[in-house]
């Protein structure tokens, strides 16, 4: 298909990252079969969404966690080499390092977001819960850790069950813990090596 071409169903052409999740297989699903030409793109060929009928384009990019300028070099590659309608991206990782970026290509495709630090913002858990403090809104004892904090702060009487979440990252990063005392700094270092590459890297 050339770039020329106004896409044989008529409606638009939209690249939608992160092809190897099933959420982004639902998406690809549902927007191709209301008349979308889909490209899907991810970084390995083997992604489910590659292997959809409503797929008509795949593009294999550079990892966005572990080579994010050639991904946003490839991507507006893409975009200068086909004319596309919408640019979808479907993990939260992938949509905050192209939102930090869309001055780059946003004169290229529609990016349908609101401004990054926005996303920011209503991404971090640490932003929701000030905004629900300040709204008085009940909310979960919460410490939050951060570089500044002191090794000592993680082991201050911090109740039980205990659950660590992080601020920013994939939805499966959470462990529960009912022996704090015994267990948490080996816990801790464990949820923190399973969440560190889940962002780009600067």
């Amino acid at each position: 298909m050339s770039s020329s071409t106004r896409h044989e169903k008529g409606k638009g052409r939209i690249l939608i990252t992160d092809a190897h999740w099933n959420k982004t297989v639902a998406a690809i699903r549902s927007l191709g079969s209301k008349g979308f030409s889909i490209t899907a793109g991810e970084s390995t060929r083997l992604a489910a969404g590659f292997f959809s009928r409503h797929v008509s384009q795949r593009l294999t990019y550079p990892s966005p966690l572990a080579h994010p300028e050639a991904f946003i070099n490839t991507i507006i590659k893409e975009f200068k080499k086909k004319q596309y309608d919408v640019l979808l991206p479907m993990e939260l990782s992938t949509l905050l390092l192209l939102s930090a970026n869309r001055k780059q290509f946003e004169h290229l495709v529609r990016f349908p977001f609101v401004d990054h630090d926005i996303l920011l913002r209503a991404a971090g858990k640490k932003e929701t819960l000030q905004v629900a403090e300040n709204q008085g809104i009940p909310q979960p004892k919460t410490v939050i850790i951060d570089e500044t904090s002191s090794k000592e702060a993680l082991l201050k009487d911090p109740g039980l069950p205990l659950v660590l979440k992080p601020d920013l990252a994939k939805a499966g990063g959470v462990f529960i813990m009912l022996k704090v005392r015994k267990s948490l700094k080996r816990l801790f270092v464990k949820f923190h090596n399973r969440i560190k590459d889940t962002w780009p890297r600067n």
